[in-house]
């Protein structure tokens, strides 16, 4: 294989990876979005949920579970639980979490 195709292969492969690592990312992030819309009481927040999510909450159980949730403790020993593939989750600082979530950051979720 010629370099420049080495190198065009190597950029695609990286992009692919990139994009799986950041579809983990966005699934803890996503639910965290749910819970503050939830926890905000204002019907208006609309969230945006991956196909991956959206299965998951389908299942009645497995919603109510997650919007029960008392503390961030909690979800995430309910997703390990309910994480049938063994996703890898990113974890963000509570600061950082804090500022992105200020609904559960006001109720001491986070």
């Amino acid at each position: 294989m010629s370099k420049p195709v080495k190198n065009e292969v190597f950029e695609l492969l990286k992009e692919k990876i990139f994009e799986a690592k950041e579809k983990k990312n966005e699934f803890f992030m996503q639910l965290l979005s749910l819970l503050n819309s939830l926890k905000s009481g204002k019907e208006s927040n609309l969230v945006r949920l991956s196909s991956e999510v959206s299965q998951m909450l389908n299942d009645e159980k497995n919603y109510e579970k997650i919007q029960k949730a008392k503390n961030l403790d909690e979800l995430l020993k309910l997703l390990e639980d309910l994480n049938k593939t063994d996703k890898m989750l990113k974890i963000y600082s509570n600061e950082s979490l804090k500022t992105s979530f200020p609904e559960l950051a006001k109720k001491n979720f986070l």
